[in-house]
């Protein structure tokens, strides 16, 4: 199965479906935060950043956040979702 890319700051970094307690904690924020405001803004990162991290245990919290802004978080979040696939509903792999 190829691996999801995105390209930010200059690097191509691989992006790993997002856990079950990261996707918990997104789908509440989306729901329970006004969007603009600085907490939606900490559930955005915190929600790359753990997903991104997955990949690469290395990222730095910082960086990242330097790198993200108002042009390139949409086109992030679609790459996690587009790893767990969330958008289509989809499923990795079938249970045995």
């Amino acid at each position: 199965m190829p691996k999801v890319t995105v390209e930010l700051g200059g690097r191509k970094l691989a992006v790993a479906p997002a856990s079950l307690k990261s996707v918990k904690r997104w789908l509440t924020a989306l729901k329970e935060t006004q969007a603009g405001t600085v907490e939606y803004l900490d559930e955005v990162e915190e929600f790359i950043f753990s997903a991104l991290r997955r990949a690469d245990q290395d990222l730095d919290r910082d960086w990242l956040a330097s790198e993200l802004d108002e042009t390139n978080i949409a086109k992030v979040i679609a790459k996690v979702y587009e790893a767990g696939r969330l958008g289509s509903g989809e499923t990795q792999g079938e249970a045995s």
